[in-house]
């Protein structure tokens, strides 16, 4: 299977907008903003570049995951965003710098943030670029969520943002996955952002605990997944067998401090304000350790009483057996 490298991928990412805003900066993503019309995919334009596999591998892909190796000596693949990041600075100082630091999240050890600069700039013109990882790192697996921001013509502050999710089998594409046994149970933690969707180059980052229940989409024993963020709401995200989408229930508060993100509470998921919301997930074992890991995006629509303004989550959650 072609790989890109991450910053390529990040690179396409931020060029998949059907929207076309003033002159130097991306334009407003076409599904859901107010201009242009809807624009491929990033996983479309993966597909388009050459590359084959499912939306998962794609997916996978995003941190690291990389068969096309630029020189002999580079690793055919990375464990994590630390080792790739090491690797590129090292052998590619036109890539930019990183700095890496230890962050504390009460009963979740291993949170890791790695910041990503590149600038280039003439007499006339800069252009930076910041990407910033967020990644907790499990046994078998890692996932985490990442922030590019592009600051143009020597403004003081970012012009355009784009989150996303990711996780990363620390063994590979497809490696050690397997299939649970019905009802099994993973607990651990989550990391999401917020944002309005529009470009946001200042989303709030949230983190909290999850609770994954696995089931094979069976009426009787729905596969769950429940979100307990910290300063944000609780939300349970329920498949049932032929069900389109996710169910989704939340509870609790936004205690954020932007009321932007105020959203409904209860069973949404028979109202417009959840437009199918998506999880995806892979599940791996090996040496007698289970663990999942996956990704899922919501967004609360301001075409209802629920929310007065458009909120996006996106964010990734991974656990062990219990």
């Amino acid at each position: 299977m072609k790989k890109y490298n991450i910053v390529a991928l990040c690179l396409m990412l931020a060029a998949c907008t059907g929207g076309t805003g003033p002159q130097g900066q991306p334009g407003i993503p076409g599904q859901d903003g107010t201009q242009g019309a809807p624009g491929k995919s990033a996983y479309e334009i993966w597909l388009n570049a050459g590359n084959t596999g499912t939306e998962q591998d794609f997916l996978d892909s995003l941190v690291g995951n990389k068969e096309d190796t630029p020189t002999e000596n580079a690793p055919t693949h990375y464990k994590n965003t630390h080792e790739y990041l090491d690797y590129t600075t090292k052998n590619y100082p036109t890539m930019g710098t990183y700095t890496e630091t230890d962050l504390a999240w009460d009963n979740h050890n291993g949170y890791k943030q790695y910041i990503h600069e590149q600038i280039a700039a003439s007499n006339t013109n800069e252009q930076k670029i910041v990407y910033t990882y967020n990644e907790k790192e499990l046994s078998l697996a890692n996932y985490g969520v990442y922030l590019q921001t592009i600051q143009h013509d020597f403004e003081t502050e970012p012009n355009y943002g784009y989150a996303h999710a990711y996780i990363h089998n620390r063994d590979g594409i497809g490696a050690n996955v397997y299939t649970p046994e019905e009802g099994t149970v993973f607990t651990g933690g989550t990391l999401a952002y917020l944002s309005n969707g529009t470009n946001d180059p200042t989303p709030v980052l949230i983190k909290g605990d999850s609770i994954f229940t696995y089931a094979p989409d069976n009426a009787s024993n729905p596969t769950n997944l429940k979100l307990i963020f910290d300063n944000w709401y609780t939300i349970t995200m329920t498949k049932y067998n032929g069900s389109p989408g996710y169910a989704v229930f939340v509870a609790g508060a936004n205690n954020t401090g932007n009321s932007k993100h105020n959203v409904g509470t209860g069973d949404l998921s028979s109202t417009s304000v959840t437009q199918k919301p998506t999880i995806s997930y892979n599940n791996v074992k090996k040496d007698g350790i289970e663990e999942t890991i996956g990704t899922y995006s919501i967004h609360f629509s301001k075409n209802t009483s629920h929310t007065t303004d458009d909120t996006y989550l996106n964010g990734a959650f991974g656990g062990t057996k219990q």
